[in-house]
């Protein structure tokens, strides 16, 4: 902006080259801007200052061309020695000879006497000033524009005053709202002022800087492509993408970075554009790095007409290299999951916002038995009618909060009429950028049958089983009636064989305990119900008393109580004792001893192999020839009191029973 990147050129150099051409020599504009090395603007104002000054003679030749030669030499055009020169020659009136001159000036132009008093204005002067010139004569530059008084102006124009110097600069005057080029050529008696509005020059460079930060900015590369195919210009983001210094890209050709196949597809582009067939074309290649490697770019072309109908290509051009692997991937994951869903053994639906199916796999069809293609049909249409209106409910659910809703169980009418049962989860996806729902369907309409089925077969057991409680209710009953009778007589029976008496009555007594037995096998949560504190060391003492120990002992430590029905308990610890003395021995030792929570039972025998202990309390299982119902009792009157019992072994190797959960009387 300005002539500050101009050579600096004088008054006195200009003058001078006239002087060494030939005397009388007349020269233009060019030929003394060339033999300045400065441009014609620089050179027409130095001209038309030493015009203004007398120094120099002019005349215009032809429409726009003019003339200059020194004042001393006559005029080489004048043919009859002065008598006509076209009003360019010294007039008797001076001033109207300095107005002539001024006026010629295509710059706009002031002058200034050394009091700094307006003398000469141009019309261009006076329409950037806005002011006239009969407004402006005779008055200080200080009074009429105070404002630059402050400014550079007032510092330049003193500067060159007092240096005798030209001084040339730029500035943005407020006041007018001009930014203005300003070249000022003192002299003894003021100054000559030459300025043009150049704001729509600064304008534009700023529209062009903002352009240049923009392109600079920006993380897309960008670049311009002359008519042969050559690189004018690069961002640092291009450059970068590829690998390059900007230097190494500019001036080569195009070939450097791709292939001859996408060079010919980007001239054919542009020759379409050219033709007004296409508007802002895209073109995806490979580019070429400057380590030998590719990625793949995309670059959206414009063109910029040149002189000569040819064109300047810009491109601006995108790495989507990540962007491609990433839709390749989507790509392959969306037919991965394309597949999956085909050979997906659930049906799978996915149905738009009307509800109508837009996608259906195999198994969907095989579910609503359906032989032609359920695409386009509404999937209420197979929603049995019990379960319809919650299906709607569903899928406008999923629509409207983008969210799953829980699976439910559906009843389905398949096309051929049949009613089918499955599990239906509804989740919200997007199908050809629409909102939608996937359905899945898991056919159970086997395992429906199935546990309609297993819920028959269990009324069926519970109903057998009332009929084998009452018959062992009633059994019992009709057992212990004569039962009772023969034991009544027993007692009055006086036999000479006081034995065999005795082996009837413990037979008898075997019998009363078999049916407790039975009853409590049969029904033993009714067992638990009854309730009464019952201490465990007593009723075990009353237990061993009633077995033929013999040589064994029983140690029995325990110090609590328990709730409980005191006969069922009295009779664990008999098939307990019994166990023991029956495997261990005649001089066997039980233990009888308090746990955490429960109670334990063991003994000093030869213990149960841990192959064999969850089988000991099966029904049958005896090594003693009875009916191994003993321990079976055991577990199913420690079950009808919500006890656990575990099988171990006990500190001198022999069986441990330990029960826990206990509900102790305490």
């Amino acid at each position: 902006m300005g002539t500050s990147g101009e050579p600096s050129v004088t008054l006195a150099e200009t003058r001078r080259v006239f002087e060494e051409s030939d005397p009388g020599t007349p020269l233009t504009v060019g030929e003394v801007a060339a033999a300045l090395d400065c441009p014609d603007r620089s050179a027409e104002r130095h001209l038309t200052e030493l015009a203004t000054r007398g120094e120099l003679e002019t005349k215009r030749i032809g429409e726009d061309e003019r003339i200059w030669w020194l004042t001393s030499s006559p005029d080489p055009t004048d043919r009859d020695g002065g008598a006509d020169r076209d009003g360019d020659s010294e007039c008797d009136d001076g001033t109207d000879r300095w107005d002539e001159v001024v006026e010629r000036i295509t710059d706009a132009f002031y002058a200034l006497d050394d009091e700094w008093r307006f003398t000469h204005l141009n019309e261009q002067a006076e329409e950037i000033l806005q002011r006239s010139e009969e407004e402006l004569l005779g008055e200080r530059i200080w009074d009429e524009f105070p404002e630059a008084a402050d400014d550079i102006i007032w510092e330049k124009y003193h500067e060159a005053m007092e240096a005798q110097s030209p001084v040339d600069f730029d500035l943005y005057y407020e006041p007018l709202d001009v930014w203005a080029e300003i070249n000022a050529y003192p002299s003894e008696t003021g100054l000559s002022v030459y300025f043009v509005d150049i704001s729509e020059r600064v304008e534009t460079e700023r529209e062009l800087s903002r352009y240049r930060r923009i392109i600079e900015t920006v993380n897309d590369g960008v670049y311009t492509v002359d008519p042969e195919g050559r690189f004018t210009m690069v961002n640092e983001a291009y450059a970068e993408m590829l690998g390059y210094e900007r230097e190494d890209l500019l001036g080569e050709s195009v070939s450097t970075v791709v292939s001859d196949d996408v060079a010919a597809r980007a001239r054919a582009i542009e020759r379409e554009q050219v033709a007004g067939e296409r508007e802002a074309p895209t073109l995806e290649a490979e580019l070429r790095t400057a380590d030998g490697d590719t990625i793949v770019a995309e670059a959206t072309f414009a063109l910029l007409s040149l002189e000569d109908d040819e064109y300047e290509r810009i491109g601006v051009v995108r790495d989507v290299t990540e962007r491609r692997e990433y839709e390749r991937k989507i790509e392959e994951q969306h037919e991965r999951y394309r597949r999956l869903v085909e050979a997906a053994p659930v049906a799978i639906v996915t149905c738009d916002a009307d509800g109508r199916i837009a996608l259906a796999n195999d198994a969907a069809a095989t579910l609503l038995r359906n032989e032609s293609d359920v695409v386009g049909t509404s999937l209420l249409d197979f929603i049995h009618d019990d379960d319809r209106a919650g299906a709607a409910d569903r899928l406008h659910t999923v629509l409207e909060t983008r969210e799953a809703v829980s699976s439910t169980e559906t009843k389905l009418r398949a096309a051929d009429g049949a009613v089918r049962h499955a599990i239906t989860t509804s989740v919200p996806i997007t199908h050809d950028d629409e909102p939608a729902v996937q359905v899945v369907m898991t056919d159970i309409t086997e395992r429906k049958r199935y546990e309609e089925r297993l819920n028959e077969t269990v009324a069926e057991l519970e109903r057998s089983n009332e009929r084998l409680d009452r018959f062992a209710s009633m059994l019992a009953h009709e057992l212990r009636n004569p039962l009772n009778v023969a034991e009544i007589y027993v007692g009055q029976i006086e036999a000479e064989d006081r034995a065999a008496v005795e082996q009837v009555a413990d037979a008898l007594d075997r019998i009363e305990e078999m049916i407790d037995v039975l009853l409590v096998l049969a029904k033993g949560s009714e067992v638990g119900e009854s309730q009464q504190t019952v201490r465990l060391a007593d009723v075990a003492a009353e237990a061993w008393s009633r077995l033929d120990t013999d040589e064994a002992t029983l140690d029995a430590d325990a110090t609590r109580s328990i709730y409980g029905d005191r006969n069922p308990v009295q009779h664990l610890f008999e098939n307990l004792f019994r166990n023991a003395i029956e495997h261990a021995g005649e001089r066997v030792t039980v233990r009888l001893g308090d746990l955490p929570g429960g109670f334990y039972v063991e003994d000093d025998g030869p213990g149960i192999p841990e192959s064999e202990r969850e089988a000991v309390f099966e029904a049958g299982h005896s090594s003693g020839g009875g009916l191994g119902l003993g321990l079976t009792y055991v577990v199913r009157l420690a079950d009808a009191y919500d006890w656990t019992v575990d099988v171990t072994e006990s500190e001198a190797g022999g069986a441990r029973f330990e029960f826990r959960g206990v509900e102790f009387a305490e």
